[in-house]
């Protein structure tokens, strides 16, 4: 694929593609034209889609001449902009199943016109196959060709997301055990913690690959917080821990070389609340829970684009180490204002499936997270949302 967003192209560097006569491939399909309105022009745009959604992703350029499948020179379009683009979209919303997530269409200024972009992430949503009346083909691509799928590659096809969202759990499980016996990266404060897991799926699939190397030299810097004073890191076999440098964290981030990203962070610690009281009371912070998880699953998702993870990703969440812990409520920081003490360890959150990191709702995200969350300790939703999942804070 093209080492380059979709935003970021434009037409000098379409241009430079045409001079170096930049060769097709698996993931890079250039057209001359935009299809037309006719019925094969149709279904040859959604088998291009669906084959790259069905093997490896890539870009299909419109407006880009070929000869032997080298770029040779920008042919501008002069059709009229949102019609091609709504035309695009109708014509892969009706002829592939099922839908491919995560398509995103570009069109980009050139002298006399514009070229368009159909940027297509290799789907684990699949096998999709081109629909055209009662007809289903599974098609994939192979080289700079487009080919029919063997039964073995359809099979594999339907049990690949199921067994990368096992392994997601596997892992996630597994993580749950370690940290919950304060067997972490970092050393922690002792308390209840909030842990979430963000797994790109090109990165359960094993095709991503962290520099660690580089994140170390400078790189861990854009894992910052608006709220971390201190941050620094230290390397192992795994990856990289970034943390706040101190002898017992608050909270850290783990990102693993194979593109799994973890982060803990502290949601609860004993309380004096009152003088009287021979012990503290355990207490789980309603709003920091809320202003981490709200800025690590945002930090997250713009993170995926810069080390090369777009596509689909899921989320995972809990809550550890809560057994005794009351939960604040209301939208203030009233210590007495308290639910009635957890009667479980464990709050481990459904699984969030992100269609696309690019197309993601950060707070559509979170408030569904929260919501469950505070309705385990009897609340029907967090308050530091509305119902129209508007963040509060």
């Amino acid at each position: 694929m093209l080492k380059i967003e979709i935003d970021a192209i434009d037409e000098a560097f379409l241009k430079q593609l045409c001079e170096e006569g930049y060769s097709e491939s698996s993931t890079l399909d250039f057209k001359r034209q935009l299809p037309s309105k006719l019925e094969q022009d149709k279904i040859e745009i959604a088998k291009d889609v669906c084959a790259m959604a069905n093997a490896d992703g890539g870009y299909i350029i419109y407006g880009i001449d070929e000869v032997d499948g080298q770029a040779t020179q920008i042919i501008p379009i002069s059709e009229s902009r949102d019609p091609a683009h709504r035309r695009i979209i109708q014509i892969l919303d009706s002829g592939i199943e099922p839908r491919v997530p995560g398509v995103r269409i570009r069109t980009i200024d050139v002298t006399g016109g514009y070229v368009m972009a159909v940027c297509v992430e290799s789907s684990y949503d699949g096998p999709h196959c081109v629909r055209n009346n009662s007809n289903r083909r599974f098609v994939m691509r192979n080289g700079t060709t487009t080919t029919e799928m063997t039964f073995d590659q359809i099979r594999v096809g339907f049990t690949r997301s199921e067994i990368l969202t096992q392994h997601a759990r596997q892992f996630s499980r597994e993580r749950y055990g370690k940290i919950g016996s304060f067997d972490s990266p970092i050393k922690m404060q002792t308390g209840a913690y909030m842990v979430l897991h963000f797994m790109p799926l090109v990165a359960l699939a094993g095709r991503a690959r962290i520099d660690i190397h580089s994140l170390y030299k400078g790189g861990y810097e854009q894992f910052r917080l608006p709220r971390d004073a201190n941050l620094t890191r230290k390397i192992n076999f795994d990856g990289l821990a970034i943390y706040d440098g101190v002898a017992e964290s608050y909270g850290y981030k783990f990102i693993y070389r194979r593109g799994l990203i973890e982060a803990v962070s502290l949601a609860g610690q004993v309380r004096q609340i009152s003088p009287s009281r021979s012990s503290g009371v355990a207490i789980l912070f309603s709003k920091e829970i809320t202003q981490n998880l709200r800025a690590q699953v945002e930090q997250f998702i713009n993170v995926a684009g810069i080390l090369e993870m777009p596509g689909a990703a899921v989320l995972h969440c809990a809550l550890l180490n809560a057994r005794g812990y009351h939960l604040q409520l209301g939208n203030d920081t009233n210590i007495h204002n308290l639910s009635e003490p957890s009667g479980r360890s464990e709050y481990v959150l459904d699984p969030v499936w992100i269609e696309s990191v690019e197309q993601a709702n950060v707070d559509r995200i979170v408030a569904a997270i929260l919501n469950t969350l505070w309705q385990g300790f009897g609340r029907t939703n967090c308050p530091h949302y509305d119902e129209a999942g508007n963040y509060l804070l």
